[in-house]
């Protein structure tokens, strides 16, 4: 199944924070690693949308979360069947507070 993968402004400034922050701490390959991880996960979510468990409900939609595989970053996204489109809504490190 091929679908459409959208990311949300609020994901895109998730990605540049992170970024930023990982460059402050002196880890620019680990930047260019999630921008790689990024991308692996878009494509992994426009074949199987519904590759992630849901992580909660959130105004009757399921939001499902995905785990980076080599670096620890989950990816919030909600499986919109009807559109068949994939919304990317944000992006966390594995241990930072999470609210959408």
């Amino acid at each position: 199944m091929k679908v459409e993968v959208v990311f949300t402004e609020d994901f895109r400034a998730d990605l540049m924070e992170q970024t930023r922050h990982l460059i402050a701490q002196e880890r620019p390959e680990w930047a260019e690693r999630l921008f790689e991880e990024v991308e692996v996960t878009a494509r992994l979510l426009g074949h199987s949308p519904r590759a992630g468990p849901v992580e909660s409900k959130l105004r009757g939609r399921a939001v499902r979360r995905l785990i980076f595989w080599r670096l620890p970053f989950v990816a919030w996204y909600h499986w919109d069947a009807k559109a068949r489109r994939v919304v990317v809504l944000r992006l966390f490190h594995v241990r930072q507070s999470r609210s959408l």
